[in-house]
């Protein structure tokens, strides 16, 4: 992930910036490559619902994140009780219908899909309170924390 070039700015108001994202699991990008980064609009949101959709792949159920004003769909699925299949579409319909996805699956583990997105959102919170401390006063900084917080917990328990 990159910041947004006015991330520090944004958070120093208590403003929601935009982030540029990217996802490679193993050797496969599934968004982005190595040379280019995804755009994805209030990045506080996007990592919110991505860490709802991991814990929902902790609890045994699909999971997906639309990244906000790009069309692009993130499905995380449990594949059996160590692996997940990681998927990309661009309709909600095809979020819960396999077939109507253009792109194959990317297999990874559980855990580390689960650990590298607690490790992106809390990377993203800590960069944001060394700017701003006080930012855990807004409503959208406090959903975040205690997302991260839900979903170390639901980890921790299985």
């Amino acid at each position: 992930m990159k910041h947004d070039p006015k991330f520090e700015e944004l958070i120093a108001a208590n403003e929601m910036p935009d982030a540029r994202i990217k996802v490679r699991i193993n050797d496969e990008y599934l968004l982005g490559d190595e040379d280019h980064y995804v755009e994805s609009i209030m990045i506080g949101l996007t990592l919110v619902d991505l860490l709802e959709a991991a814990e929902n792949v902790v609890s045994g159920t699909r999971g997906s994140v639309e990244l906000l004003d790009s069309g692009t769909y993130l499905v995380l699925e449990p594949e059996d009780q160590r692996r997940v299949t990681i998927s990309k579409c661009f309709s909600p319909s095809a979020v819960s219908n396999p077939s109507e996805r253009l792109f194959d699956p990317c297999m990874a583990t559980r855990g580390a899909v689960i650990s590298e997105i607690i490790r992106v959102a809390e990377e993203w919170r800590n960069d944001a309170l060394e700017v701003n401390p006080d930012i855990t006063a807004t409503k959208w900084f406090k959903n975040l924390q205690e997302s991260v917080d839900s979903l170390n917990d639901e980890f921790q328990d299985r």
